[in-house]
Formats: C-alpha cells, sequence, structure tokens
C-alpha cells in the first residue's frame, strides 16, 4: 500500500472518528438543555468510542497508538466507576492517576529526556497538598488520591506545550490536556460542598454544565494527537541512546 494511500485512509478513519463524536456531543448538550433527559449512557459511548478510536488507529501510529490507547483504556475505567456507577470515586481518581502517569511517560518518551527532576517536583507538590490537607481537617482518602492526581495533570499540560516544537500534531495533545485541566476545575468547583464551601446558584449550574463541554474534546483531541513517531526511551542506558541516534 502506497503512502498516499495510507494518508487517505488515516485522514478519513479520524474524520469519521471526529464526525461521530461530534454527534454524540451535539445530541447530549441538546438533550440537557431541552430538559430532564439521562444522557450518562450517551456521553460513556463517546469515551468508549474514543478508547476504540485509538485501539483502532494504532495501525496507522505505531507504538504511540497503543500508548495512547493504554491512557484511554483506563480513562474508560475512571468514567465507568465515576460517571456510570456513580459511586467509588476513590477507585475511579486512582485510575486517572494512571491515566496522567501515562501521558507523563508518553511525552517524555517522545522526548527522550530524563523524567526524575519533574517526577520529584510533583511528589513534592502532592506532599505539600496532603500536609495542607492534614493540617485544616480535610484530608480523607479520597481528597488525599485528588492531592497526588492534580499535581500530576498540571505538569502534564505545563509540559505538553514543550512538545508543540517537534511536531504540530502535539498542539491538539496540549489543547487536550488544557481542556481535561478545564474540566477537572469544574469538577472541583462542583464538589466543593464537601469542603464546607457553597457556591452561588449560577455558578454551580455552570460548571455542572462545562464539565462535559471540556472533557469529551479534550479526549477526542488527545485521540487525534496520536503520531507515529520514534520513541526515545528515558530508561536506556546513554551508550545504547548514543548508537540509536547514530
Amino acid at each position: 500500500m502506497s503512502e498516499k494511500t495510507k494518508k487517505i485512509l488515516k485522514f478519513t478513519y479520524y474524520g469519521v472518528f471526529v464526525a461521530t463524536e461530534l454527534a454524540i456531543y451535539l445530541t447530549f448538550i441538546c438533550l440537557e438543555a431541552s430538559g430532564n433527559y439521562e444522557t450518562i449512557i450517551i456521553k460513556y459511548a463517546g469515551i468508549l468510542l474514543c478508547f476504540a478510536a485509538a485501539a483502532l488507529g494504532s495501525v496507522f501510529n505505531g507504538k504511540d497508538g497503543l500508548v495512547l490507547t493504554c491512557a484511554l483504556l483506563f480513562t474508560a475505567v475512571s468514567d465507568l466507576f465515576i460517571l456510570v456507577l456513580n459511586k467509588y470515586y476513590e477507585i475511579g481518581v486512582t485510575t486517572f492517576i494512571i491515566v496522567q502517569t501515562v501521558h507523563f511517560c508518553r511525552m517524555y518518551l517522545i522526548n527522550g529526556k530524563k523524567p526524575y527532576i519533574s517526577l520529584g517536583i510533583r511528589l513534592g507538590l502532592a506532599a505539600v497538598i496532603i500536609l495542607i490537607l492534614g493540617i485544616t481537617g480535610k484530608l480523607t482518602a479520597l481528597t488525599g488520591i485528588v492531592a497526588v492526581y492534580l499535581p500530576m495533570l498540571v505538569s502534564n499540560v505545563i509540559e505538553s506545550v514543550f512538545l508543540c516544537k517537534k511536531s504540530r500534531r502535539y498542539i491538539l495533545y496540549a489543547l487536550g490536556l488544557f481542556l481535561f485541566l478545564c474540566c477537572d476545575i469544574c469538577v472541583g468547583l462542583d464538589n466543593f460542598s464537601m469542603l464546607g464551601i457553597t457556591l452561588p446558584v449560577g455558578l454551580k449550574n455552570f460548571v455542572g454544565s462545562a464539565i462535559w463541554i471540556f472533557y469529551l474534546p479534550s479526549q477526542v483531541l488527545v485521540v487525534l494527537s496520536a503520531n507515529k513517531t520514534d520513541y526515545k526511551p528515558f530508561f536506556a542506558k546513554e551508550k545504547i541512546s548514543t548508537e540509536n541516534e547514530g
């Protein structure tokens, strides 16, 4: 199969994917705006489609597609607990930590840099947040897990921006992770009542609606960021890295 044919097939494949996700997106937005319709299954279908699209897209994207498939698999597991079952939030957020860990590994496999300083900063921030939660009496199993998750996500958003100079496709990745962060900010605001903070009714209604306005597009953009590229294992010995570069 020629390279031109592969490009056409890839463009068509992702075009159908985006069109289908757009239909799902508009469907649940219209249903929620028109009345008290249950849209959980429609939303979850959008997430499962992202996972399926990433998995099948691995044919075009190789290892990078497989890594993204792993991230989206754990995303689907997280949403199963948080969205569909609406319980076991500790498990759901823990699997989201795995999601962000996979994204973290993906970025460092792409750029080949050592991740240890970044990892140390992330863990340090998590420790500080946990300490503050403990001092203020707000530390629970769930808030402790969130304290680990939040620095991972924020750091991934920041570091993804630096990948954009390697390929324009990673602009989609950076934007996807940024929308992911916007979604989680809305989730946090929506759950401020757990910390004894009450939001104005108008603001609470807005953030409740904005969660999925940000979330599904974020996952679609992550899928579209898949790029057939040679990974540079950050865990490889320097000698091996030099040989590969030559």
